[in-house]
């Protein structure tokens, strides 16, 4: 349990947002509490340029690309040669993850759910259709000002049949 404790608080800490801001932070508290003037501006100049620089689209992409190469796509012949071997469908239920709102209800209701969200819906909905016996499972929290991530999901792939 310590471990699973520790490794959640580390993962936030180090995540490339906190991370920064971080660095930031004791950038200032070096500026205004101690007299290490050029250690704090040095801080908050390096925690700054990191964030910026991690933000940038082919860096951002870079690092999502690890983690999203570590699974090939499905595709309908795999699953054809699957179905045919087992003589059924061994998928049940497919998790969709909310990736975001953009918090404007006044909006189409697909544009109200961010481009990361909609291509994961997408995709979501292509598997449940390969999969006709299978569940949708959408996932989301509080959405602020609007209705929860899951609920916007379920309207937009309701429109979508």
């Amino acid at each position: 349990m310590e471990m699973f404790l520790l490794k959640k608080i580390l993962g936030e800490v180090l995540s490339p947002l906190p991370f920064c801001l971080g660095i930031v932070g004791i950038g200032i508290f070096l500026l205004l509490i101690t007299r290490k003037r050029n250690l704090g501006k040095t801080f908050v100049t390096g925690g700054f340029l990191l964030l910026t620089l991690l933000s940038i689209e082919p860096i951002s992409g870079l690092l999502l690309q690890t983690l999203e190469s570590q699974y090939a796509p499905l595709k309908s012949s795999s699953i054809h040669k699957l179905s045919v071997a087992t003589g059924e469908s061994k998928i049940s239920q497919i998790v969709v993850l909310a990736g975001g709102l953009t918090g404007d209800p006044t909006l189409p209701l697909h544009l109200q759910i961010l481009n990361s969200s909609r291509e994961r819906l997408l995709e979501g909905i292509r598997l449940y259709r390969l999969f006709p016996n299978s569940q949708l499972i959408l996932t989301g929290g509080l959405g602020f000002p609007s209705d929860p991530e899951a609920t916007v999901l379920s309207r937009v792939a309701q429109t979508y049949g």
